[in-house]
């Protein structure tokens, strides 16, 4: 069975992982290790100050064991620092233009739910936990338009909470708190991206057929697949037409987290053995550029102002970092 939760505790050595230069990557330029200490680094955001806050994502079976955590890694210092624990079983991290943190849950004691948070007060406002009437499985990744509109991804890896909809779907909150089902046809939608123009939605679908992947019956194997990267026509919160799926992985490991940079490049952490990592993505769906990691990626984001081209690489129980020659994309 393949290994979901992975704990990295070890210290990883710099590493040169260029490949052929393109535009995006420099010929020999270094990842860099931020931070090692944690046990499933997830949802990562940057916030306008620069500072990098990601999740600690940590399995919980019950009573006596350690909840999630969100961190906060300070560019400007070097240190991390424990945020808010617990966090709600966060996974997903994004900001909001008005600098609030947007945060969703997943299940396994978690509120599976979208909230935004005060960074300074640490007040948190309730946007979003039902649709029809029945809670969410468990929201796993979000992505925000150029209207404030908030997109979120609700498949079910972890938990023994009972599924609140009959489908994995993907959601559209907009700033008065509407709630509309964007499409119910991903199998297990994961990460999300919107392109800088609005046009375009792009949901990693990573299905595995059972919903806590911590409980697998004994003789139990999961299913793995489809594991894709589809692209959507998207005018305002509705997708035109049929999804086009732009990457597929077969039934390996397949894609998390996404971004894209300010040209339109999508950056997909990427799973897949062998070879796994940031696969890069012009908007033609063409494999441009690839940056290896040392261990499996779960997400990504870019650095703000002097740091845009920045990008920060959530893997395992790690925090990387890697300079680029392309800059970022914020809706904001």
């Amino acid at each position: 069975m393949k290994n979901i939760i992975v704990a990295a505790a070890m210290l990883f050595p710099t590493l040169v992982v260029a490949e052929q230069p393109t535009g995006v990557v420099a010929p020999g330029v270094e990842l860099v290790e931020l931070y090692n200490s944690g046990t499933f680094t997830e949802g990562v955001a940057v916030a306008s100050d620069g500072r990098v806050v990601f999740a600690d994502v940590r399995p919980t079976f019950g009573p006596g064991d350690l909840l999630g955590r969100t961190l906060v890694y300070d560019p400007d210092t070097g240190a991390t620092d424990v945020f808010l624990s617990p966090n709600g079983q966060v996974n997903g991290h994004k900001f909001s233009a008005d600098g609030k943190l947007l945060m969703v849950s997943r299940a396994g004691y978690g509120t599976r739910s979208l909230v935004e948070l005060d960074m300074d007060t640490r007040e948190a406002r309730l946007r979003a936990a039902r649709y029809d009437g029945k809670p969410f499985n468990g929201l796993n990744d979000l992505a925000i338009a150029l209207d404030g509109t908030v997109f979120v991804t609700d498949p079910r890896y972890l938990g023994l909470e009972e599924r609140g909809q009959p489908f994995y779907g993907v959601y559209a909150i907009d700033t008065e708190l509407n709630i509309s089902l964007v499409t119910p046809d991903v199998k297990k939608p994961n990460g999300i991206a919107i392109s800088p123009d609005g046009t375009r939605l792009y949901v990693a679908e990573h299905y595995i057929s059972h919903d806590d992947l911590l409980r697998v019956p004994e003789g139990g194997t999961p299913e793995f697949g489809p594991m894709r990267v589809l692209a959507y026509d998207l005018d305002e919160t509705t997708v035109t037409g049929a999804s086009d799926a732009i990457v597929g992985y077969g039934n390996e490991d397949g894609p998390h987290g996404m971004i894209t940079d300010r040209d339109g490049n999508l950056y997909v952490a990427a799973r897949a053995e062998p070879g796994f990592g940031i696969e890069i993505y012009n908007p033609e769906g063409q494999l441009i550029d690839r940056i290896a990691t040392p261990v499996k990626p779960t997400n990504v984001a870019f650095g703000r102002d002097d740091r845009s081209n920045v990008l920060y690489i959530a893997a395992a129980g790690a925090l990387y970092k890697i300079e680029l020659l392309t800059k970022g994309w914020h809706p904001q």
